[in-house]
């Protein structure tokens, strides 16, 4: 569990401390698009993802249904698509699946069939984006910047919240500082660390192409890692439903055992 209740980085008046992931305590209204009902649409979905997968924001952004395979739970982003230049799947968690099979399929302004695993069984056209851009734009979802403001407000309303409930003063609290939607990468690799999965596990769920396995290493080491690394991302996103619905959680998991 999180050692402060409040997000890293959160600072009262006068102190201030460096950041590179978020902590905060009440997820289900600090992390954006988890639950907030101030941040909806594609990029209150994107968000979710962007902390679920760990992956870039413009690959979740530009993902394509043809690239999503629901019935093995495996999103492949292609080479072309990745910043290294290295096709990479992501396994995707049941929270992520659930996530998925709620995102409505359009091909402009019509909504298109389904694909494999969701209900339906005809895939939308080639290249169609999960995310397209609404309104009449053309290309992927965007409008990060508003979100991002959105955000600010929903952590600085929680984290403030928080300090109320513990007896302190909100107005102590103030708004986290020089954060960017690339820390909900660096919060999901430092959670699955600290669950104790090891850092070569976390650089391939990072897709990240120097590190522990790198050089002559990385030219004898072909393995895949799928199932490690889905293994990573579902006990990852466990640990975020717990935060969100600790009852919930803990009932899921006693049902599994």
């Amino acid at each position: 569990m999180m050692k402060d209740e409040r997000a890293e980085g959160t600072t009262r008046c006068g102190k201030s401390s460096p950041r590179t992931a978020i902590q905060p305590a009440s997820w289900h209204e600090a992390v954006p698009g988890l639950g907030a009902p101030g941040l909806s649409g594609s990029i209150g979905i994107i968000s979710r993802l962007l902390l679920l997968t760990g992956q870039r924001r413009n690959e979740v952004a530009e993902m394509r249904w043809q690239d999503v395979d629901l019935e093995r739970r495996v999103w492949t982003l292609p080479r072309e698509a990745a910043k290294n230049d290295k096709a990479h799947e992501i396994p995707l968690s049941p929270m992520v699946m659930e996530i998925m099979q709620s995102i409505p399929i359009f091909v402009g302004q019509e909504e298109a069939p389904a694909p494999a695993g969701k209900k339906g069984s005809h895939a939308p056209a080639k290249g169609t984006l999960v995310f397209p851009a609404q309104r009449g734009g053309t290309g992927a979802a965007s409008g990060f910047s508003n979100a991002k403001r959105q955000m600010d407000k929903l952590i600085l309303t929680a984290d403030r919240e928080a300090e109320k409930k513990r007896g302190g003063d909100p107005e102590q609290i103030q708004p986290l500082a020089n954060w960017t939607l690339h820390d909900l990468r660096r919060t999901a690799a430092s959670g699955m660390a600290r669950l104790g999965f090891q850092p070569h596990v976390v650089e391939k769920v990072l897709n990240h192409s120097s590190g522990t396995i790198s050089g002559v290493a990385a030219v004898y080491n072909r393995h895949g890692y799928l199932e490690e690394k889905r293994q990573a991302l579902e006990a990852w996103a466990t640990h975020v439903e717990r935060l969100l619905h600790p009852v919930a959680a803990e009932n899921v998991v006693k049902l599994r055992k």
